[in-house]
């Protein structure tokens, strides 16, 4: 979900939540949100359970179960990873700033396509997935639906020109030749939506 900042990708996410067969599940967000996440779920959602880890390594639930959603940053989710997959529980994962695994050469990266690879669903939040190279989109999209844009090699080959080595670890990354086709293609195969303020004036409050 790509819409322009203040449309509400927060809200979007959290009416996934409200049905049962997205329960239980795993929202990773930047560090500086967690408490908000879990703020807006309790408004929003005030049936749905909540907590927020407070380490690096799990640790053992003290509630009598396990919560509805758990919510992390990117930083523990590398030390809980193993953890969330083991438990074999979750059933979706919302990625709050999804822009933040644009490095798909990271143990970041490794550790949160464990826990994608877990969960039946995936739902990305980000009003700027692409921070310098249209390359970036691969390792984005590539969380939300694994090979959705083919292996690495063959988006590279597709759409930045044709170098299979171009975007590999120690090489220059690549850039996307046609970014508008690449957005078309997205939003076409209904893999990206994308919203402006002038989009959805008319439903905006005040």
């Amino acid at each position: 979900l790509a819409d322009q900042i203040g449309l509400g990708k927060t809200c979007a996410s959290i009416e996934l939540l409200s049905y049962e067969d997205c329960l239980p599940a795993i929202v990773i967000a930047p560090t500086h949100l967690p408490k908000q996440w879990q703020e807006q779920i309790t408004r929003f959602a005030p049936d749905v359970t909540t907590h927020i880890t407070t380490r690096v390594r799990p640790y053992p639930w003290t509630e009598e179960q396990p919560p509805d959603v758990l919510i992390t940053n990117y930083f523990k989710a590398v030390g809980w990873a193993e953890r969330l997959v083991a438990e074999g529980r979750y059933k979706t994962l919302i990625l709050d700033e999804g822009h933040e695994l644009r490095h798909f050469d990271t143990e970041r990266y490794r550790a949160i396509s464990s826990i994608r690879a877990s969960v039946e669903r995936c739902m990305l939040l980000s009003g700027s997935p692409i921070f310098n190279y249209g390359g970036e989109m691969w390792s984005v999209m590539n969380i939300v639906r694994p090979d959705a844009l083919g292996s690495r090699p063959e988006f590279v080959r597709e759409w930045c020109g044709g170098n299979e080595n171009v975007g590999q670890t120690g090489a220059s990354k690549p850039k996307v030749t046609d970014p508008r086709a690449l957005g078309i293609h997205l939003r076409d195969t209904g893999l990206m939506l994308r919203r402006t303020r002038e989009d959805v004036g008319r439903e905006l409050p005040p």
